[in-house]
This record gives structure tokens, C-alpha cells and sequence, in this order.
């Protein structure tokens, strides 16, 4: 098995017990957790743990969010396609990849960081995921 099987397979795993537990209720988020790979967004040595649902280091005393906290944001946020949003803290720019995914191509999102080092790393990560468009 390829690692980016293995990652897939336990993105579904994950969503589907994010699922299970009530933490992802709409078609949207649950779309966009299994869209954007999340390997992407943790530091390389990190990985192997992309999908279990803690938070993670990334560097500068800072972590990512567990993804079962970042659903309960996404889902509280109610998107839609095309809403502009604002996001305050991009750390490694998971966040930001998902709610972009959610309001789509006719939407935008606009992220600020305070750390120049991490802003630079999540705009790294965004155009490695696909998604430096809109942002």
C-alpha cells in the first residue's frame, strides 16, 4: 500500500467517525474533510498521526486543531458556496483549506497569521493542496 492509500483510507476513517460521533452533520463538511488532505497541512515527521483526531505541533509553539475541533467550527460557521469569510490565525492553513473548499470557487477567503513563518508555511501547504486560488 502506497502512502497516500494508506492516508485516504484513514480519511475516510476518520470522517466516518467524526460522523458517527455527530461532529460532521452536513454534506458540505463532510465533503470537504475528505477532499483536502490533511497530511499535507502537519509538519513531515508528524504524518503518520495526520489523521487522529488530536491536535498536533506545528511548530512555534502552536498546534493544529483536532479535526473533530475543526468540524465543530466548520459546522457552527453554517457555510455556503460563494460567502466570503474571514479567518483569523491560519497556522498551517488546514482550517483555511476546508472553509474554501466549502464556499467553492465563487467564493473567497481571506486568512491572516501572525507568525511570518507559519503564514508563509500554510500559503506553502494551500498551493501544495490545490487551493492557493481564492485566498
Amino acid at each position: 500500500m502506497t502512502d497516500q492509500e494508506l492516508y485516504e483510507r484513514e480519511r475516510k476513517r476518520l470522517v466516518a467517525s467524526l460522523k458517527a460521533s455527530g461532529y460532521i452533520k452536513s454534506p458540505e463538511v463532510e465533503r470537504a474533510f475528505m477532499s483536502v488532505p490533511r497530511e499535507l497541512f502537519v509538519p513531515p515527521d508528524m504524518r503518520d498521526s495526520a489523521y487522529v483526531d488530536s491536535p498536533l505541533p506545528i511548530g512555534h509553539m502552536q498546534t493544529i486543531s483536532a479535526p473533530s475541533m475543526i468540524a465543530i467550527m466548520l459546522e457552527a460557521l453554517d457555510l455556503a458556496e460563494g460567502q466570503k469569510v474571514l479567518e483569523i490565525g491560519a497556522g498551517s492553513g488546514y482550517h483555511a483549506a476546508l472553509v474554501r473548499h466549502v464556499v467553492g470557487p465563487k467564493g473567497r477567503l481571506y486568512t491572516v497569521e501572525r507568525i511570518p513563518e507559519l503564514a508563509k508555511e500554510a500559503e506553502r501547504n494551500l498551493q501544495a493542496a490545490g487551493m492557493g486560488q481564492g485566498i
